[in-house]
């Protein structure tokens, strides 16, 4: 009677260790779907929260309601990466991992710059709509390949206005213009001096 029980509890110690094994196989699988950094952060600390970027394989609002059911918060939307901003536990991220739901999973941290260097912007007027004259009469034209900067003398014009738009320049939010200047090509070459006033205007 003895044996029979040592041996039947063999057999279930047994059975439970290689049980316990296919579990941490199944997890260490999950963590595919979780970046390296992040899955090493969440098995130091399993109980932590972490702020963290999750996108789906499919529908994002789905997946977000299954973080808000297994006690997640959701922060953001991101639908341009199609997930959400999440904060969850360790634990629940290894579980959340194990949804095929999942495409991957990435810490949500701060991106700051360094060794930024100068940009330059070569923006161009290429459409006649962008640029415009006025004579001294009133006349306004649109349609010119050649603008005229000063007194137009070939056809008995004074003083011209002229205006140039240029369009998408884009310049990041916050970002600081260190020099700017407007170069023109002459159309043909003169002796004449010239006097040009340049004013800027900046428009949505």
């Amino acid at each position: 009677m003895q044996k029979a029980y040592i041996a039947l509890f063999i057999a279930l110690w047994s059975f439970t260790l290689s049980f316990s094994t296919e579990s941490v196989a199944a997890n260490n699988a999950n963590t595919g779907r979780i970046s390296p950094g992040l899955a090493a952060e969440v098995e130091a600390e399993p109980t932590a929260q972490f702020a963290t970027i999750v996108q789906a394989t499919g529908d994002s609002a789905a997946l977000m309601a299954q973080v808000e059911a297994m006690g997640g918060s959701v922060n953001a939307d991101l639908p341009i990466v199609n997930g959400f901003a999440a904060t969850l536990s360790g634990d629940q991220l290894a579980r959340l991992a194990s949804s095929p739901a999942v495409a991957y999973i990435s810490p949500d941290t701060a991106i700051r710059s360094s060794n930024l260097s100068n940009a330059t912007l070569d923006v161009r007027i290429s459409n006649h709509d962008d640029d415009a004259e006025q004579t001294d009469d009133g006349s306004v034209w649109r349609v010119e390949p050649v603008i005229q900067l000063t007194d137009d003398v070939l056809f008995g014009y004074g003083p011209q206005i002229v205006g140039l738009r240029y369009p998408n320049v884009g310049i990041p939010a916050g970002a600081i213009i260190t020099n700017a200047y407007i170069e023109f090509t002459s159309d043909r070459p003169s002796d004449s001096f010239a006097s040009i006033d340049i004013y800027g205007e900046r428009t949505l």
